[in-house]
């Protein structure tokens, strides 16, 4: 995830977001189980060897078969950001055909630098958006008492140096998600309070 989206940015992502939960009967919240929603979707999710450095994981979609392979040397919480942001590709592929079954593949390294493209940007954010959902996650914040209007526009190292690190480990734990994924998703969601 490299990229902090304003509001302008993402409505548009999680709009998309929130008509594909409608139309398939899925919701994420801090407990989401995203293998779980794979299965509701009937996409196989799995950790294989993927002997190439950058390869975290690849969605293949054909005719009969729907599945996410996951590169077996991640941790948890990078494993469960992979497999969000395959499923993105799936939920931004299945509105792009019309729901015709497509066939693609993606190759991405969930730690990019800035050479990271604008599309796969965008699978972050809707990965992040499914692991940290934004209306409970803002609601969560207020609870902390944290001043989201004071980090309207903050960049991540701002972020990091105005929320407590005791808050940002717990909401890592709570959401199962690296640190880096929680200081993004609060500059993100920051803009909507």
């Amino acid at each position: 995830m490299s990229k902090i989206y304003t509001k302008e940015e993402s409505e548009k992502l999680e709009k998309r977001l929130d008509e594909f939960c409608k139309k398939n009967g899925l919701s994420f919240d801090n407990e989401t189980n995203i293998s779980s929603i794979c299965k509701q979707l009937n996409i196989l999710n799995f950790a294989i060897p993927l002997n190439e450095e950058k390869l975290d994981g690849v969605i293949i979609i054909d005719n009969e078969t729907r599945a996410i392979a996951i590169n077996e040397k991640l941790d948890v919480q990078d494993a469960r950001f992979v497999i969000a942001h395959e499923l993105a590709h799936y939920i931004t592929e299945a509105e792009r055909s019309g729901n015709k079954t497509p066939l693609f593949a993606e190759r991405d390294n969930i730690f990019h630098g800035m050479e990271k493209r604008d599309e796969e940007n965008d699978m972050d954010y809707l990965a992040a958006a499914m692991l940290i959902p934004k209306n409970q996650f803002i609601e969560e914040l207020k609870t902390l008492q944290i001043d989201l209007k004071s980090l309207v526009g903050k960049s991540v190292v701002e972020v990091k140096k105005n929320v407590s690190l005791l808050f940002i480990d717990f909401l890592a734990k709570r959401y199962n998600v690296k640190e880096e994924v929680v200081i993004r998703r609060i500059a993100e969601v920051a803009y909507y309070a």
